[in-house]
């Protein structure tokens, strides 16, 4: 049975267009001192991808031990991770660690590879 929880999780937080992270991309609709509210956002995607990072401690995958639509979404969303002020895999190596086993699971997805 499919776990749709962390793909609910992904999608309002991280996304660039929706999400708080959109927060980051057009901060001056929201407020005239863009660099704070760039700051808020960013603190508050820290928060998730500490989430993230940790389930990905307890497994292989964010729902488990075989990937789900979640996990392909999220390696997606780890490519936006240049409008951050820091390099996301860096501060975040079980993300590396995570792709590569992604891809690893998924040998066929020629887009996967690509990424």
């Amino acid at each position: 049975r499919y776990d749709a929880s962390w793909q609910y999780r992904l999608s309002p937080s991280l996304h660039p267009e929706w999400g708080i992270a959109s927060e980051l991309n057009s901060a001056e609709r929201i407020s005239s001192d863009t660099e704070i509210v760039k700051a808020n956002a960013e603190e508050l995607i820290v928060k998730q991808l500490d989430q993230i990072e940790a389930q990905l401690f307890e497994s292989k995958f964010l729902a488990g031990e075989q990937p789900s639509l979640a996990d392909y979404y999220f390696v997606v969303m780890l490519g936006w991770g240049q409008v951050l002020s820091f390099n996301l895999f860096e501060r975040y190596p079980a993300f590396a660690k995570f792709k590569a086993r992604l891809k690893e699971a998924s040998p066929r997805s020629e887009s996967l590879q690509a990424l």
